[in-house]
């Protein structure tokens, strides 16, 4: 157990008497046969009124199970313990009708995938409908303060409230959500990942929101992202979690210019510069180890550079290195400078320069148009008049809005969509129209060009452990039993996951991991081209900058 890290830093409203949510010695373990086994460990933490707190860190850290445990939602064969102490309360002591009372009013979620939260089949008002206060103090009008929270949200049509969540863009069925999470107006919310996976616009919209009503209400925001440059946007004060622990606390501001830990640092250099192209992206060799791994020393000592024996033999604590700064590092007075002095390098790294010499085109779009059918004798045109050429060992990127027309243009050129006009020829084969193409060149095709796409579900068999998937893969294209127990591991190795990952299914990966899966799966029969659908969007830094120098 650490001592709390103290809320240098925050905003807080007037007339605040204390924190609002507080995290004691937070332990989350596992319960099986083998006897229990932590998830998460002596997590400490305070978030005040008016305050944002970021928790960042790698996919599989222990965030969302952090949350989670906070909403004691937490899946079957999860127990948490310590103290969760909200309003006078401790949440994991109340029995269900008194938590009933607190969760969702006075301490609500937000989590990534809208569709966790919005049921398919019920309209958008509905949502929010059934959110809102019961008894004497419910709204008299509910039709109409569905709307006026949709519009605090920024949707003024009223006609999104009859809509079903399948007939809104990702952008607006998070806004519906946000609008539910809010109805109740909690005076915390706990936004998991609210903006992973809509475009730039789109996820400067939702924080400018959220930053909007947490300021109006005085609400304290527990806001759970990869996306350090969000985390610095938007938080107060920043915690990084790593393998179920807190490695570092600071103010953001603060924790951006100069981070006192080695992973902390290997997070903010592995983020790609916005304004240049570089020779070589900075990584955080090797992978996150689980939780519950047996470790004596400190958790990320497999992958630190400056790792000594003592960082092996003991689990260093949370102190106090300066006002308001905290660090879990043995060495950080020692290694200090070094880590100063490279997060100063990161910004005075020199271009890439262009690549030249670029040969015949392998993919080569003339005039394509591809419009849909919207019911009521409606088209809606997609793509319209798109030409492009991609040559071999060149990188072309379509950037856009959503709705835009990237991902049409993607799924024509792998045959699954056919367009309406137009041209499509892939390394000398007509593939205007897979329909049409010679079964030979139809095989040939599959194997030049492979997808990824944004959502690893859209590829991935949630029944099959991820080796067959690759195995199957590879089987496809003619590859034997020994070739294939030879490149899975390789496969796996290659997108930064352990061999023996090929003994899981996807349900017990984190999102992060099973888009790798996705990933190494596209790259099984050695694709000449791969379009890449946001493959890396729902990834942390770390890993987004191992996939693209892969790529």
């Amino acid at each position: 157990m650490t001592q709390a890290p103290a809320t240098e830093g925050r905003s807080v409203a007037p007339g605040d008497a204390g924190p609002l949510l507080e995290l004691r010695d937070l332990w989350v373990e596992s319960i099986g046969s083998a006897g229990r086994r932590p998830i998460v460990r002596g997590i400490e933490l305070v978030v005040g009124r008016g305050e944002t707190v970021g928790i960042v860190g790698e996919s599989g850290s222990g965030k969302s199970v952090t949350a989670r445990a906070v909403m004691r939602l937490l899946p079957s064969g999860l127990m948490a313990s310590g103290t969760i102490r909200f309003g006078g309360d401790d949440l994991l002591s109340l029995d269900e009708r008194r938590l009933r009372a607190i969760r969702g009013s006075r301490v609500a979620m937000l989590f990534q995938d809208p569709y966790t939260m919005l049921n398919p089949l019920q309209r958008s008002g509905r949502h929010i409908d059934e959110t809102l206060l019961r008894g004497p103090d419910a709204p008299g009008d509910k039709r109409a303060e569905s709307l006026r929270r949709l519009s605090e949200v920024g949707i003024t049509d009223p006609h999104v409230a009859d809509r079903y969540p399948f007939q809104l863009s990702g952008g607006m069925r998070q806004r519906v959500a946000l609008a539910a999470s809010l109805a109740r107006d909690p005076d915390v919310l706990i936004a998991d990942e609210p903006t992973t996976a809509l475009d730039v616009t789109t996820q400067a919209e939702i924080l400018a929101l959220l930053r909007r009503v947490q300021e109006a209400r005085g609400m304290g925001l527990v806001l759970i992202t990869h996306d350090l440059r969000i985390a610095f946007a938007v938080c107060d004060r920043i915690h990084v979690m790593y393998a179920g622990t807190i490695l570092e606390v600071g103010p953001a501001r603060a924790l951006g210019a100069e981070p006192l830990h080695p992973y902390t640092l290997g997070l903010l250099l592995s983020e790609p510069p916005v304004d240049r192209r570089l020779t070589q992206l900075v990584t955080i060799e090797g992978s996150i180890r689980r939780p519950d791994a047996a470790v004596a020393g400190c958790a990320f000592a497999h992958r630190c550079r400056w790792a000594a024996d003592a960082c092996r033999d003991r689990e260093p604590p949370l102190v106090e290195v300066e006002p308001g700064r905290w660090s879990a590092c043995l060495r950080i007075s020692e290694i200090r400078p070094e880590l100063q002095r490279l997060r100063a390098a990161a910004g005075e790294a020199e271009p890439a320069t262009p690549v030249s010499g670029v040969t015949a085109p392998l993919v080569q779009v003339r005039g394509l148009h591809k419009s849909f059918d919207a019911g009521r004798g409606r088209r809606v045109d997609a793509v319209r008049g798109v030409s492009l050429e991609i040559g071999a060992n060149e990188s072309v990127g379509l950037v856009g809005e959503s709705g835009s027309g990237k991902t049409t243009l993607g799924r024509c050129l792998t045959g699954l969509e056919t367009p309406t006009a137009g041209s499509i020829t892939i390394d000398g084969v007509d593939a205007s129209s897979y329909e049409r193409v010679a079964p030979a060149d139809r095989r040939h095709l599959r194997r030049t060009i492979q997808i990824v796409f944004q959502d690893p579900y859209s590829s991935l068999n949630p029944a099959q452990r991820v080796g067959a998937c690759l195995a199957e893969a590879l089987a496809l294209y003619g590859a034997g039993d020994r070739e294939i127990s030879r490149r899975v591991p390789a496969l796996l190795d290659q997108v930064g996951l352990p061999p023996e990952y090929a003994t899981r299914r996807p349900a017990s990966l984190s999102g992060g991991e099973r888009q790798r899966v996705a990933i190494a799966r596209a790259l099984a029969v050695g694709p000449r081209i791969l379009v890449c659908d946001e493959p890396v969007s729902s990834l942390d830094v770390s890993v987004q900058a191992q996939i693209l120098r892969l790529f």
